[in-house]
């Protein structure tokens, strides 16, 4: 979130699904810059989508096989639906179906997780780092953001 990318929030989602942009990697990174990269956090789906779309190129697939592979086949999620647009990338923002007793299940794993129980899937470490505080949103300074 701290791209520097002049992409406001309210206009990515449309921009994405309803513009011209057959590479959506492409057209975010034709953006202005508004600030210097890594030095001001401003929170927008174009740096999740940034960032998902490095993990499906560091993975050689889409983010949905590499979550049902990695993650969501160790706890339990077995049907979901997430968007992808249309150059093929995977939302990295938003775009993930799941019911609700699948989000049941993340809150359990981050239990096993802290447990150090058989069956975890992230570390109790990497918890600690994700929820730990991470920068100073600039929509709202009552709560700090982690990852």
């Amino acid at each position: 979130m701290r791209a520097g990318i002049d992409f406001p929030n309210s206009d990515f989602s449309l921009e994405m699904d309803y513009g011209d942009a057959s590479d959506s990697v492409a057209y975010i990174l034709g953006k202005t810059l508004a600030q210097s990269p890594g030095t001001v956090f401003k929170y927008t789906d174009a740096s999740a989508h940034l960032a998902g779309a490095m993990v499906q190129q560091a993975v050689g697939r889409s983010l949905d096989d590499y979550a049902r592979e990695q993650l969501f086949s160790g706890i339990g999620i077995d049907r979901f639906e997430w968007l992808h647009h249309r150059d093929g990338l995977a939302y990295g923002a938003y775009g993930l179906f799941l019911t609700p007793r699948d989000f049941l299940r993340f809150g359990q794993a981050v239990l096993r997780a802290k447990r150090h129980q058989a069956g975890a899937v992230v570390s109790p470490a990497w918890i600690d780092e994700a929820t730990s505080f991470q920068a100073k949103p600039n929509f709202d300074s009552s709560f700090d953001f982690g990852l």
